[in-house]
């Protein structure tokens, strides 16, 4: 199935965070050239039961959510094999370089930085087709 812009409509992104406004934004960036098929979770309570069921090809994942926290939801679904190679990304207000290298070395794809602005959802369509 192809959008109005001519992208195949085949990207599932799971967005979880906390803020109802950061996930309206980032949702609103992702379906913009209608690239991406988005779900979104305010919470990392049922994160891995809806990754497990929706099979998202990159996941969104706040940092500084209450418990469980972006960790503890990153620990979670990393436990799950089927989870183990999705990518995820976290997406913080923190700007500190060493806090984003952690979460690298933790296994983050990438780190974004809010606010985030249109140009990002390019970069995040190009991590979940890779």
């Amino acid at each position: 199935m192809l959008s109005k812009f001519g992208h195949v409509l085949t990207k599932r992104a799971l967005i979880i965070d906390d803020d109802p406004i950061i996930c309206m934004v980032i949702r609103m960036f992702l379906e913009h050239e209608e690239r991406f098929i988005v779900k979104v979770l305010h919470t990392g309570d049922n994160a891995a039961k809806a990754a497990l069921d929706w099979e998202p090809h990159i996941i969104l994942l706040d940092l500084e959510m209450p418990d469980p926290d972006g960790i503890k939801t990153f620990h979670l679904l990393r436990a799950i094999p089927k989870l183990a190679t999705t990518p995820i990304c976290f997406v913080t207000g923190s700007v500190d370089p060493v806090i984003h290298s952690s979460l690298q070395q933790l296994g983050a794809l990438s780190v974004f930085t809010k606010p985030l602005d249109l140009s990002v959802a390019s970069k995040i369509y190009e991590l979940a087709a890779s």
